[in-house]
């Protein structure tokens, strides 16, 4: 559960393409009262990063400066009650908000895309997700643009995509279950 905590959504993205009037998810909790999602979003006459909140709305940083085919550090930052987008180390926008917490839906947590009706996925990423890392605690630091796959510390609640199959990395150890058809490529920010 995530609550009020500080938190960190940390991710290598790589788009195959920006695809005009889409959504596409990095992670969600999507489905009911208490939801939240992350995606890309050209659904607009802007290009921008969403953050979706159930109980807050949206907030969304337009961002032009995002390309297909190469790989993109993306980190989604937020801090009291600043929210902040970075991608390749500069910061693309910020948000203030008053008040607000991400709960607990009780829904599974996609990553790649969110869930529809009946269990579908819906949004799905059009590319390759490599190392991402979702830390909740106080006094976090957003790290720079890193060189080597990102690793677990005690704030880590999800390290995954960054092994030869699906696994959760951090010392949480989630289960992984398998929807849609995603693969496990060996194409990485590390080893293109």
């Amino acid at each position: 559960t995530v609550g009020t905590s500080d938190w960190i959504v940390e991710v290598w993205i790589y788009l195959t393409t920006l695809d005009n009037d889409s959504y596409q998810a990095i992670i969600a909790q999507w489905g009911n009262s208490e939801s939240y999602q992350f995606l890309w979003d050209t659904n607009t006459s802007n290009a921008r990063w969403r953050l979706g909140l159930s109980d807050i709305g949206n907030l969304t940083w337009n961002d032009a400066g995002m390309t297909a085919n190469e790989w993109h550090f993306l980190q989604l930052v937020k801090s009291g009650t600043t929210y902040q987008i970075w991608r390749n180390g500069t910061q693309v926008g910020t948000d203030t908000i008053q008040s607000g917490t991400i709960k607990d839906s009780g829904r599974p947590l996609h990553v790649g895309s969110t869930e529809g009706g009946s269990n579908n996925d819906l949004y799905q990423w059009n590319g390759y997700l490599s190392n991402l890392r979702i830390r909740i605690g106080t006094s976090l630091t957003k790290s720079s643009v890193p060189t080597t796959p990102l690793t677990a510390d005690s704030d880590t609640k999800l390290l995954t995509c960054q092994s030869n199959r699906f696994v959760d990395n951090s010392t949480s150890g989630h289960t992984i279950s398998i929807n849609s058809a995603p693969k496990v490529v060996p194409f990485s920010p590390f080893a293109p």
